[in-house]
């Protein structure tokens, strides 16, 4: 064993040991959430559920349930029913165009 010392080698603590595992984890995930952004859909053209919808247009979720049987447009994903938001947005336009007296 060594027994000369630099002055620069000391005995790191269980904290400063914590804070540089948080500090690599942390740049760890924002690592990650930068690379998927270049083939992620723009927010505008993501999939969204009934209840996200519900809340974007300000009604109910079984109200958007009940669109569907008006040609409401939807993926199913398994047991899951998914809404594009560009195509639902576009849906809803369609149906105010289409009905102008009805647009509030």
């Amino acid at each position: 064993m060594n027994t000369a010392t630099d002055t620069n080698d000391r005995l790191i603590t269980a904290a400063e040991l914590i804070t540089a595992a948080e500090l690599i984890t942390a740049a760890e995930l924002a690592a990650r959430s930068t690379m998927n952004t270049a083939t992620d859909p723009p927010p505008e053209d993501r999939l969204i559920t009934a209840a996200e919808l519900a809340v974007r247009w300000g009604v109910s979720r079984a109200h958007i349930y009940n669109l569907l049987h008006l040609g409401l447009p939807s993926i199913k994903l398994g047991r899951a029913r998914r809404f594009r938001s560009v195509a639902a947005d576009g849906w809803l336009a369609a149906q105010q165009s289409d009905h102008p007296g009805d647009a509030a």
